[in-house]
């Protein structure tokens, strides 16, 4: 029971805080942007490297495979 009435005070406090007037990525838009478009840049780089190898273990795979 203890926990439950820490855990319900707790989200209790934190949904007093307000978020929403202090947002980093309203104050910093282009900083924020930049980094939240780094994240999709390793799919980018990688896929063209991806799809050979992906390629000859679906062959090797269907070939092999007699199981």
């Amino acid at each position: 029971m203890f926990v439950v009435f820490i855990g319900g005070w707790l989200g209790y406090e934190v949904a007093r805080v307000l978020l929403g007037d202090r947002l980093f990525s309203i104050y910093f838009y282009r900083a924020s942007s930049f980094s939240g478009s780094m994240w999709f840049i390793p799919f980018f780089f990688t896929c063209g490297v991806s799809f050979g190898p992906l390629g000859v273990g679906h062959t090797a795979t269907r070939v092999f495979d007699s199981g």
